[in-house]
């Protein structure tokens, strides 16, 4: 910086946005003189508007002192800081909070609940906050955040019985993007969750590391209130074939572009139940890392004809090998591929050809082949330098 704040705060606006820009910001406004400070706040307020609000960030515990508060957009709490911070005027302005890692967030989420209406908040973020049932409740009762949009709540100790006090709540019709991985939810919290009318804008909802079950992933595919849903994640929620084959089936998830079932008990079995319906034809990103994947589940996936919007693909750590590959590079509905992941399979640099070859995949850009043991790493730089195109990004 020079001895000119106000013209270091001009130039550094004129920057594209990136967290040295953000730091170069607050230490400007800091350096202003009392007469200078609001010319320069307002300047910098109007250049920040083109900004992403997750960029123009700030501790609460430095909301009372820092003279850059007041451009701040996303604030978050950390463990053993004061929740009293929340009842300052300062975090009405937020448009994103985070508590994370908060060793007392029920306390915190109380004080939320029961203090100052945030009407700008659209994004709230409790992870691992040590949330209860209670704790939960007392977020989506309060009236406190009337336009939110994406709450997390990943990580806590919600359970079946909060998530039906959740979903009764009416103050969630503004709720687009639901984050509910690793806590305490059942097949009966998803049956509850799929049954409420109370979340008419929900597009996304994570629920891995949860044990719902087939039950929990039929109760979903058969709810009525789910046909907006574009993103649904259910990684290691203890879902098998029958479980993928009524959400594979359903006749209400019509929106569906991104379906993660990583960790789940698949097999071959659950390939051929996920291509047994028509959601598939519609989803553009795929998951089955850690699928228990082989060559004919790959070849299964290949032949279905109905990977036509498949645009990322995720393969990981599964025992797929160069068959497995070679029918992926002959399947012309990946022509749209820009992503497929075979970290930690079992291709050998035959599959990586069968792949580099392949007339389909010229859309390809990201090709992620770690930890493929077998691989020969001189015969598949070979390869790479024989049939690699620019523009592809293969990581080994």
């Amino acid at each position: 910086m020079t001895q000119e704040p106000l013209s270091d705060l001009r130039a550094a606006l004129h920057s594209e946005p990136s967290s040295e820009v953000w730091k170069t910001v607050q230490a400007c406004i800091a350096s202003l003189d009392d007469a200078s400070l609001n010319v320069g706040l307002e300047y910098a307020a109007e250049h920040l508007e083109r900004w992403p609000d997750a960029m123009r960030h700030g501790a609460l515990v430095e909301m009372p002192e820092a003279r850059w508060w007041p451009l701040v957009r996303y604030g978050y709490l950390n463990q053993h800081e004061d929740s009293n911070l929340l009842k300052l005027s300062g975090v009405l302005q937020l448009t994103k909070l985070r508590l994370g890692l908060y060793n007392n967030g029920y306390e915190a989420t109380r004080m939320l609940s029961r203090g100052q209406v945030l009407p700008n908040l659209t994004e709230l973020n409790l992870y691992d906050c040590w949330i209860h049932d209670s704790g939960l409740k007392s977020v989506v009762e309060s009236a406190s955040f009337p336009n939110l949009a994406t709450l997390g709540c990943s990580r806590n100790a919600v359970t079946d019985a909060g998530m039906m006090g959740f979903v009764a709540s009416p103050n969630l019709s503004n709720l687009a993007d639901l984050r509910l991985s690793d806590n305490k939810i059942g097949p009966e919290g998803a049956r509850a969750l799929a049954s409420s009318a109370h979340l008419p804008s929900l597009t996304s909802i994570g629920l891995g590391l949860n044990a719902i079950g087939d039950e929990g992933a039929a109760a979903l595919a058969a709810s009525e209130h789910l046909t907006g849903l574009a993103s649904l994640g259910v990684g290691r929620c203890g879902i098998g074939p029958d479980g993928i084959r009524a959400l594979a089936n359903s006749k209400h998830l019509i929106g569906l572009t991104q379906w993660v079932l990583s960790s789940n008990t698949i097999g071959h079995e659950g390939v051929e139940a996920m291509v047994s319906g028509p959601r598939l034809a519609h989803i553009s990103w795929l998951c089955l890392n850690s699928g228990e994947l082989d060559d004919q589940s790959a070849a299964a996936l290949a032949a279905s004809g109905l990977l036509g919007s498949m645009e990322r693909l995720d393969l990981n750590w599964n025992s797929i090998g160069d068959e497995g590959a070679a029918a992926l590079a002959a399947a012309p509905e990946l022509a749209g591929l820009t992503t497929l992941g075979l970290q930690n399979n079992q291709l050998t640099a035959e599959g990586l050809q069968a792949l580099l070859q392949s007339p389909h995949l010229s859309a390809l850009a990201h090709l992620d082949l770690r930890r493929n043991k077998n691989i020969d790493k001189e015969a598949a730089q070979a390869v790479i330098e024989s049939f690699g195109r620019s523009g592809l990004d293969v990581r080994m």
